[in-house]
């Protein structure tokens, strides 16, 4: 009888961890929020590849999204973006502060969407994501004075 006994306890056991990472399947509410305001910011959403980034509930899983990849143990947002925006929109200007909240970054792709940097208000602060490895901001229209916001993205500074 003991054996059985500990074949039902190992399912048990089973069943919980499985449940337990199912269970936080979605991404983290504040990254989410920062996803969505990141695609408010780009602009309309017929001139931006970002159609899939919609919050129909608060159960919506941005590890799902369309140019989005999420750690598959955390659900922490790790790689987002990439020449999203069309270019017939015009300049944007760079608004770092909205990276804040994916504090587990790895890889930012800023490609390709006629980013300038950076006038008043227009949420120009330093890139602290300790995580960074890789920020591609080829194809803008950025210029030396991207460099000090960039100083705070990593120890040595990212890839870029």
């Amino acid at each position: 009888m003991r054996p059985a006994r500990e074949w039902i306890v190992l399912i048990i056991l089973l069943l919980f961890l499985n449940w337990t990472y199912y269970g936080s399947y979605a991404c983290l509410k504040e990254e989410r929020d920062a996803l969505l305001q990141i695609k408010a910011w780009f602009g309309p959403h017929r001139g931006n590849g970002l159609s899939s980034w919609v919050d129909k509930d608060d159960d919506a899983d941005c590890c799902k999204w369309d140019s989005v990849t999420c750690n598959n143990t955390t659900k922490r947002v790790i790689n987002s973006l990439g020449g999203v925006r069309d270019s017939k929109l015009g300049d944007l200007y760079l608004n770092t502060s909205l990276f804040r909240d994916l504090k587990e970054l790895k890889s930012l792709d800023l490609s390709g969407n006629q980013l300038v940097c950076c006038s008043q208000g227009t949420g120009a602060f330093s890139l602290e994501l300790r995580n960074l490895e890789i920020l591609n901001l080829d194809t803008n229209h950025l210029n030396d004075n991207i460099l000090p916001l960039l100083r705070g993205a990593h120890h040595s500074g990212p890839s870029i």
